[in-house]
């Protein structure tokens, strides 16, 4: 589903050698051998790495190393955490990024650099690294900037626009290259421009791709990856299938139809296909099928909450935001998460049944009802 790695300036393992002149920090770490300083690095959790890279640029560029991810990951030391992108309310100028605190299990603001960002229309794509937000609405009209928000730093950094101005785009991640498909005015989209490709590892620039397709789909709603291929899904219901390894890269559908693809929002690949659905249910599909069934086992939650997000949360959990008032106190309401964990199980020949057990919930954030903040993205981040 995910991973790839910035477009933006990286470390190496030879950061680890190098020595600042202008920074000699009198610290014991750089007396150590590089591969014990890598160890111990390697060993610590995320909130003490994060503090480490606000110590200087040099700790800094140490803390965000794809080395020391690299050897985490081997170590079974990544640790996921979630992030909330929201526009509180119509006075803020733009949207900001929140971090799920692991302790007290609050919702807390994380960046201080504030570019101006789209209110509406970008779409997203998590990577190894962070979160990269593409395009959306700027002024009334649609921008081909993109930002990272960076996981380790909790930094936001612009990186090469897009070719094109897009709003209401999809994109994913396949083979360490972030596509994107969509968005474009109908004026000026067609199959040589409708997708553009930027490769994380090595790309300098956006390039556009030209597709091979029946037609080109009417704005993808939602998109899931599997075996490195993309599978959308546009306003008309239309399922349609993009393979990058092809020559040329091909859009193919095979006549199967999403029904009230308006009525399933937030997929979510979790073994199973997931999605919110009318009145804020949670379903789940096989990735090859189109029949739609209810999660068991929340029936109780439903029945009193509107589920308004569903994302990532783990390996193993999923989670679910709803907003609830507070019965005391008029006007404020509260954002409410819910860590779920999922299995399945047979009930007979070919008929399965998904249930959803609440791991922990909390309210993670307050604010008044007049603010009327809007939740446009939420995933989680390993590192």
């Amino acid at each position: 589903m995910k991973r790839g790695r910035g477009a933006i300036g990286g470390c190496s393992s030879s950061e680890l050698e190098s020595k600042n002149e202008e920074e000699e920090e009198e610290c014991g770490l750089w007396s150590l051998p590089n591969d014990l300083l890598l160890d111990c690095l390697s060993q610590v959790s995320r909130l003490d790495m994060v503090a480490l890279g606000m110590v200087s640029k040099r700790h800094r560029h140490v803390a965000k190393s794809r080395v020391i991810r690299a050897t985490r990951n081997r170590m079974g030391k990544l640790e996921p955490y979630l992030y909330v992108f929201m526009h509180m309310n119509p006075e803020d100028p733009s949207p900001r990024w929140f971090v799920l605190h692991p302790l007290q299990r609050r919702l807390k603001p994380v960046h201080s650099t504030f570019y101006p960002a789209p209110l509406a229309g970008s779409c997203f794509v998590t990577t190894y690294w962070g979160i990269y937000c593409i395009g959306g609405v700027m002024n009334g009209k649609p921008t081909s900037e993109v930002t990272l928000f960076h996981a380790i730093d909790h930094t936001v950094h612009r990186i090469v626009p897009m070719k094109m101005a897009r709003s209401g785009a999809s994109a994913c991640v396949i083979d360490n290259k972030i596509y994107v498909f969509g968005g474009c005015w109908d004026d000026v989209a067609n199959s040589s421009n409708w997708v553009e490709v930027l490769d994380l590892e090595f790309g300098r620039s956006w390039e556009f791709l030209c597709v091979s397709t029946p037609k080109i789909p009417l704005n993808i709603q939602q998109n899931f990856v599997i075996d490195k291929l993309f599978c959308g899904v546009d306003e008309d219901g239309q399922i349609f299938y993009f393979a990058p390894q092809f020559t040329p890269p091909t859009f193919i559908t095979k006549g199967i139809v999403e029904p009230n693809p308006e009525n399933r929002n937030d997929w979510l690949l979790f073994e199973v296909l997931l999605s919110r659905g009318i009145c804020g249910r949670l379903l789940w599909r096989w990735p090859g099928g189109n029949i739609w069934r209810q999660v068991k086992g929340l029936e109780e939650l439903l029945q009193q909450q509107h589920i308004i997000k569903v994302c990532g949360s783990s390996m193993e959990t999923i989670a679910i935001f709803w907003e609830a008032g507070l019965p005391q106190q008029e006007g404020l309401l509260e954002l409410w998460y819910a860590d779920i964990s999922l299995k399945k199980y047979q009930v007979e020949e070919g008929l399965w049944e998904i249930w959803g057990s609440i791991q922990s919930s909390a309210p993670v954030l307050s604010y008044s009802s007049r603010s009327s903040p809007k939740l446009l993205y939420a995933d989680d981040v390993s590192c």
